[in-house]
């Protein structure tokens, strides 16, 4: 009887820190709603009225919907010398990070609506070009239950840390890069210097 191969423990490491998107996520959960429909006492003027930011997050939800099987259908039947799931993370990577930083530019002469609800459904898209193929990595990496079980293990504590990074610092980079202005300190937080 053939031995299962167990999974080095740098392996299963750098696939948790594979989860690092999950910033990404939690800065879109955290942070597109304040932004353009802030608290009255947050010192932000709103961009939007509440139904049209609920019209744009389910217009881009419904985009989501539809990429959501397109992506695993195109990943699970690409093939490259790459494998079938990096290319489609490394494709997607740079666009999830820019179409996040684009979330909080928003340009004068297009209505909020309209540009809240591409680029919503752009970043959804590309979170789910990383995302889905990155989760769809556990099977093909591991032979055994132990290691199906030991990577979600690390994918699990990595997307804590990661999401706990995404809660607690843009406050203090906030504050740090706003010198006074909330609006400045959101918008050069998120691109990277």
């Amino acid at each position: 009887m053939k031995t299962k191969n167990k999974l080095s423990f740098l392996t299963q490491l750098f696939y948790g820190l594979g989860v690092s998107y999950a910033i990404i996520d939690q800065i879109f959960v955290q942070w597109v709603v304040y932004f353009y429909l802030p608290p009255a006492n947050s010192g932000l003027k709103p961009l939007i009225s509440p139904a049209y930011i609920a019209l744009a997050l389910i217009i881009s939800r419904f985009v989501d919907m539809i990429f959501d099987p397109l992506v695993g259908y195109a990943s699970d039947n690409f093939h490259s010398k790459w494998g079938r799931r990096i290319p489609f993370i490394a494709f997607g990577s740079i666009p999830l990070v820019l179409c996040t930083i684009a979330l909080f530019y928003p340009p004068n002469n297009i209505p909020i609506l309209l540009y809240l609800s591409v680029m919503s459904s752009l970043f959804f898209i590309f979170y789910t070009i990383v995302g889905a193929p990155y989760n769809a990595l556990i099977p093909e990496l591991s032979q055994s239950y132990e290691d199906r079980l030991n990577l979600s293990t690390w994918q699990s504590i990595f997307r804590l840390i990661y999401s706990a990074i995404a809660m607690i610092m843009p406050g203090f980079l906030i504050k740090y890069f706003g010198t006074n202005s909330v609006t400045q300190g959101i918008q050069k937080k998120t691109p990277p210097n």
